[in-house]
């Protein structure tokens, strides 16, 4: 665990991996309260809906934002706060955490004793549909060293 800990620059890409591709597409709430936002207002009872992809997408929020920099999160750690992946507020989903851990885990595992080799061209979904890849993308996965699990 401590040696998972001092990956931090694979915790920077994973957000800024998390800020680009996010699992959710749309987040839904109910208004609690009248409130307005922007100028609009919102009676409460109103259905509310959010998408973290364009939040995420925000220049106020997250500058250069159409550009991969894992970097932002060393030059402002509080930013990994504002990804909406996971939900936010109350709703944040619990199990963030242990989802984030369980993946620098088995990605630390595979960079460490496998080889990887892109076997197509990624060529991602656009816009706010699924999250995905639109075709089948195939990696090829090979130990580094062959010996490493006999032993």
């Amino acid at each position: 665990m401590e040696a998972l800990h001092r990956l931090t620059h694979l915790d920077r890409m994973l957000y800024e991996t998390e800020r680009l591709h996010p699992l959710a597409i749309l987040i839904a709430r109910k208004a609690t309260h009248d409130l307005a936002i922007g100028g609009h207002r919102i009676r409460r009872g109103t259905m509310v809906l959010t998408s973290p992809y364009l939040t995420h997408r925000l220049p106020e929020e997250f500058p250069d934002p159409q550009v991969f920099r894992p970097e932002r999160y060393e030059e402002d750690p509080k930013a990994s706060r504002r990804l909406l992946g996971f939900g936010a507020g109350i709703h944040r989903c619990l199990g963030q955490h242990f989802s984030r851990m369980k993946t620098k885990v088995l990605l630390s595992l595979l960079l460490r004793h496998d080889r990887m080799d892109l076997l197509d061209t990624p060529t991602p979904v656009t816009g706010l549909s699924p999250r995905g890849l639109s075709v089948p993308c195939r990696v090829r996965y090979r130990l580094r060293n062959p010996d490493w699990r006999a032993s």
